[in-house]
């Protein structure tokens, strides 16, 4: 189905991209007939804000590495990008070089953002886009929605006190108790964590501050870039890249196991601490609204459906507030816990605005059980 959006021709078939706030869509601009996406908010009032903020920051970010916008609609409703090759996950698996050359990219662009006051805080693989032109390709930071703006600019409803800010396994371990008070270092950090999943293929765990990444040339990058302090991570994207020059000259050094050991545990023990009382919240939370709510929720089967409401002020409610726990294992003594913002989609999480997000609710009902346990033991 296509629409017809100003100067623009639509395609309202299957996506392109879709994420927390918005959904991309393939367009044709008439006039010139260059093929475009067009990026489209949810129908929310927190959504319209998140995209008019987007907005507003991508056009005052004049980079070669910083997503352009090439038109958007005057009540921020919609804007005009060019049309990407795609974005890390669908072009991974990167060569080397093609590493370097994004890392390389991608500082330049966050460079300038944190020059202007700004923190990113949600770099992550379906962030950064790889965008052809002119017979060149270049990788260019998309997705401005959550941006921490200079002090004194940031808005109270865009994130509120309970919202958590980010993707899980990439956003910086000081992100889930202060996201207001992100500073550089946590671009930083989730640059780090990108990086980590080019190498390995898989998504960093997020009960992991530190990427379980084994001795190779890219580990050293890893290591010093997802540090738990984020003091003593590089303090700027010029000094990522001077980490990342000696990445590609030197030979990282061996790790004793013992060691190694030792520090997943310290960075377990401490990231669980850090999420207990968030995830021990959400959990009641979502227990509480299952139960009391008789029109937004229903079970089919053994699957619990819980339609997202708003509260006052047009601020998402559960589910769509925090991270919701979709599935967990236990092996041993080791919880392994997968969340997101929306539902699995392809097998992958997919954050959405609006409509069903589903649970099985004989699942959630051990993971309850074991995350609890768990936690208390913290």
């Amino acid at each position: 189905m296509a629409g017809e959006r100003g100067d623009y021709k639509v395609t309202k078939g299957t996506p392109i991209g879709r994420g927390g706030c918005a959904t991309v869509y393939r367009a044709v601009h008439k006039p010139t007939q260059r093929e475009v996406a067009f990026k489209e908010s949810f129908s929310t009032e927190y959504a319209r804000r998140r995209m008019a903020r987007e907005i507003d920051i991508q056009r005052g970010l004049v980079h070669p590495n910083v997503m352009p916008i090439l038109d958007a609609d005057p009540k921020g409703k919609w804007f005009i990008m060019p049309l990407a090759d795609g974005d890390l996950r669908k072009l991974s698996p990167l060569t080397h070089p093609a590493i370097v050359a994004m890392v390389t990219d991608v500082s330049g662009g966050l460079e300038t953002a944190h020059a202007a006051g700004h923190v990113h805080r949600d770099v992550t693989p379906g962030n950064i886009l790889r965008v052809t032109e002119n017979g060149g390709s270049r990788f260019v930071v998309a997705d401005w929605g959550l941006v921490r703006q200079p002090h004194g600019k940031t808005t109270a409803i865009l994130t509120s006190d309970t919202r958590f800010i980010g993707t899980l396994g990439y956003a910086a371990p000081e992100m889930y108790h202060d996201p207001h008070g992100a500073t550089f270092t946590a671009d930083v950090y989730s640059l780090g964590r990108v990086v980590s999943y080019l190498a390995t293929g898989k998504d960093p765990d997020p009960v992991m501050i530190q990427s379980n990444l084994p001795e190779g040339p890219w580990y050293k990058f890893v290591h010093q870039t997802t540090l738990l302090d984020p003091k003593a991570r590089p303090q700027s994207m010029a000094e990522v890249r001077a980490l990342l020059a000696t990445v590609v000259e030197e030979k990282p050094s061996p790790i004793a196991p013992a060691a190694n050991l030792a520090e997943c545990a310290e960075t377990a023990r401490r990231t669980l601490a850090s999420l207990r009382r968030q995830l021990e919240s959400e959990v009641r939370r979502f227990c509480i609204a299952i139960s009391r709510s008789t029109v937004d929720s229903e079970i089919v089967g053994t699957t619990i459906r819980v339609k997202a409401v708003l509260e006052p002020g047009g601020v998402m409610a559960l589910p769509h507030a925090i991270p919701l726990i979709v599935s967990a294992t236990m092996v041993g003594a080791r919880l392994t816990v997968r969340a997101g913002l929306g539902h699995k989609e392809d097998g992958e999480l997919r954050a959405v605005g609006h409509g069903w997000d589903e649970i099985d609710s004989t699942a959630f009902a051990q993971i309850e059980s074991a995350l609890l346990a768990l936690l208390k033991e913290v």
